[in-house]
């Protein structure tokens, strides 16, 4: 069992962090230099958690667990107009990033209105590459309720922020009211405190989404997949990319195309297989990125057969 954390601090003798991760056989999830500071996102096991606690301490940095790093989460706004971004959606993605996750943001085409509002299948296909979709919404219940088919019939856990305190509807599991529409930034301790609720109920959609994998767990960890590719495949150390693969909880999402990506990983063997034999590979709907979606282990041994 993995323990997620993410450390702040100065760049100098960072490396022996890093270092002493890799002799834990833990994995480096994310990590950004802005000059003097850097931070890292890791994984390690659960009994040596001790220790990068204490080099932590030595290097005089910051080390917070992050229930949230080694998934990719969506936020979801019917439009990217005025009233619906950038207030409070950035703030939003903001805070889900600084607890680990991958973040990307998405305004519907046909999303205003309470009797107009659709989504796309292509607009499905994107959010549902996720592990979770966080959709902000408006400030009242009768708006909810109208655009309740948003969300209603997409396949990965959906969290709903609305204004309301409550808002109860079959089928949603995961609601946080006190955030709808607003016209400045989300800074009070007063939303500081909702964004922690958010969290928490995210935190419990993305914990479900590994329990079902769990039920048939995977034949490759995701992040040892991530560490393959980055060791095998020529080009990816110079994407110009901050995140160049994305960890998904049951997969990776990677900045290049198919075809390129299939051609540079057709002769990488791992335990005796080729990396196709592990994962079904397709292109993303988002342009220049190819999905790696692992084999859950009663597929693999049924295509074996």
């Amino acid at each position: 069992m993995f323990r997620m954390a993410l450390f702040e601090g100065g760049l100098h003798r960072a490396d022996e962090l890093e270092d002493l991760v890799d002799d834990l056989g833990g994995f480096l999830i994310q990590k950004n230099i802005t000059q003097i500071d850097i931070t890292l996102i890791i994984a390690v096991p659960d009994e040596d958690y001790g220790l990068i606690e204490a080099k932590a301490k030595e290097l005089r940095g910051k080390l917070i667990e992050v229930p949230l790093a080694g998934s990719e989460i969506t936020i979801v706004s019917p439009s990217l107009g005025k009233h619906h971004l950038p207030h409070p959606v950035c703030d939003i993605s903001e805070y889900i990033r600084r607890n680990g996750a991958v973040t990307n943001v998405m305004g519907l085409a046909r999303g205003v209105g309470q009797r107009i509002n659709q989504i796309t299948a292509t607009e499905k296909g994107m959010i549902e590459e996720a592990d979770v979709a966080v959709y902000s919404l408006g400030n009242f219940s009768r708006c909810l309720r109208k655009k309740t088919h948003l969300f209603d019939d997409i396949d990965i856990p959906v969290v709903v922020l609305g204004g309301p305190k409550i808002f109860n509807i079959e089928g949603l599991d995961y609601y946080v009211g006190g955030i709808g529409r607003r016209s400045q930034r989300l800074r009070q301790k007063y939303d500081l405190d909702i964004f922690d609720a958010m969290v928490k109920e995210i935190s419990k959609a993305v914990e479900k989404r590994r329990r079902e994998i769990e039920e048939d767990p995977l034949i490759l960890e995701p992040m040892y997949l991530k560490k393959i590719l980055e060791e095998n495949v020529e080009g990816i150390e110079k994407i110009i990319s901050p995140i160049p693969i994305v960890l998904n909880v049951d997969g990776v999402k990677v900045k290049m195309p198919l075809n390129q990506f299939k051609d540079k990983i057709k002769n990488i063997e791992f335990d005796g297989r080729k990396i196709e034999e592990y994962c079904n590979i397709y292109q993303s709907p988002y342009t220049g990125f190819t999905i790696l979606k692992i084999y859950t282990k009663s597929y693999f041994e049924s295509i074996r057969k």
